[in-house]
C-alpha cells in the first residue's frame, strides 16, 4: 500500500474518532457530569487519548521541545495538554447554557479590562486577536456580556453541525459571525469589516495559524514562522488597535481573562510594511510570552514548526 494511501487513511481515522468523540462523547459528558468533578473524566480520557493518537502525541511533543519544554517535563506536560483540551471540549459544549448569571462557575478574573474601554472610548473600534491558546471561544462572551458590539471573523468547519452549533452560540448572544474564505475574494469582507470599525464595534480574530495570502514570516521561538498579517493590515487602514486577547485555564479549574495592552500600527504610508512587521513583531512576541508560560493550553496538535525558514 502507498504511503499516500496510508496518510489518508489515518487522516480518515482521525477525523472518524475527533467526529465521535467531539460530538457524542463530549456533548454527553458536558451535560451528566457536574463542571466540579469534571477533571476526574478530564484526566483519564485525556490519559487515552495521549496514548491512542500517537501522530498528535508526537507532534504535541515536537513543538513543546521547540518553544522550550524541558526534556524531563515532556510526557507530562503532553498529557496535559490532552487533559486541558478535553476540559476546552466539555465547557465549549455548554456555551450555549453559559450566561451573565453562571459565567462566574467558568470565569474567575477579568485583567487588563480597562484597556479595552479606553480603547472604545477613541471610537476607531478594536481588534481583538487570540490564538489556539486556553478557550478562545468563551472569549467571545466576555466581551459580549460587556455590552459591546463584537465581530468574529471565521473560517467555515467541513462539518456543518459545527458550524450551526458555533453560529447558535454565538447568535444568542448578539455576536455577530463573519465568515472568510482566504483563498477567495476577500474585498466584500474586508469593506464589511471597515464599516463595523468605523461604528466602533469589535472585530475578533484568530492570529496563530498561517491561513491567507497576507502571510508575513516572523521570528517565533526562535524560528521564522508565517503569520496571517491580516489584523496588522486592518490597523493600518482603519486606525483601530489591535489588542492580544487570552482567556486560559487556571488552577481552579476556571478561567482567567487577559487582555493586554493596546498595539497601534503607524499609519504612515511611506513606511507602511515596515510598521506593519515591527507591529507584527510586536503581536507575536506577547504570543510567545503566553505560550511559553502555557505550553500544555496551546493546542495545535500537527507540526507548527515544520514549514520554516
Amino acid at each position: 500500500m502507498g504511503e499516500r494511501a496510508i496518510s489518508n487513511m489515518n487522516f480518515n481515522k482521525i477525523r472518524f474518532l475527533n467526529h465521535f468523540f467531539y460530538i457524542f462523547l463530549f456533548r454527553l459528558a458536558s451535560l451528566i457530569i457536574p463542571r466540579r468533578i469534571q477533571p476526574c473524566f478530564t484526566k483519564p480520557i485525556g490519559w487515552l487519548f495521549y496514548k491512542i493518537m500517537k501522530r498528535s502525541r508526537d507532534n504535541i511533543i515536537k513543538n513543546m521541545e521547540i518553544i522550550g519544554v524541558e526534556k524531563k517535563d515532556l510526557k507530562r506536560k503532553a498529557i496535559k495538554t490532552f487533559q486541558n483540551y478535553g476540559q476546552y471540549l466539555l465547557d465549549y459544549m455548554v456555551m450555549d447554557r453559559i450566561n451573565k448569571k453562571n459565567i462566574h462557575k467558568y470565569l474567575s478574573k477579568e485583567i487588563g479590562r480597562e484597556n479595552i474601554i479606553n480603547v472604545l472610548k477613541k471610537g476607531k473600534g478594536a481588534i481583538c486577536l487570540s490564538i489556539h491558546l486556553g478557550n478562545w471561544e468563551l472569549g467571545g462572551l466576555v466581551l459580549a456580556f460587556q455590552g459591546v458590539s463584537l465581530n468574529v471573523l471565521s473560517l467555515r468547519e467541513e462539518n456543518n453541525k459545527i458550524n450551526k452549533f458555533r453560529e447558535k452560540i454565538r447568535e444568542k448572544n448578539g455576536i455577530k459571525v463573519i465568515y472568510v474564505e482566504p483563498e477567495k475574494d476577500m474585498l466584500t469582507a474586508i469593506i464589511e469589516i471597515k464599516k463595523l470599525l468605523s461604528m466602533n464595534q469589535i472585530i475578533a480574530m484568530l492570529g496563530d495559524r498561517p491561513t491567507g495570502s497576507q502571510l508575513i514570516n516572523i521570528p517565533f521561538f526562535g524560528k521564522g514562522c508565517a503569520f496571517p498579517a491580516g489584523a496588522a493590515y486592518l490597523s493600518y487602514v482603519t486606525g483601530a488597535p489591535i489588542l492580544p486577547v487570552f482567556v486560559l485555564l487556571d488552577k481552579d479549574n476556571r478561567y482567567k481573562a487577559i487582555m493586554e495592552k493596546p498595539i497601534n500600527i503607524s499609519n504612515k504610508t511611506d513606511e507602511k510594511e515596515k510598521n506593519i512587521r515591527e507591529g507584527m513583531e510586536k503581536i507575536v512576541k506577547i504570543f510567545e510570552k503566553y505560550i511559553a508560560q502555557y505550553p500544555e493550553q496551546w493546542y495545535n496538535f500537527f507540526p507548527y514548526f515544520e514549514k520554516v525558514d
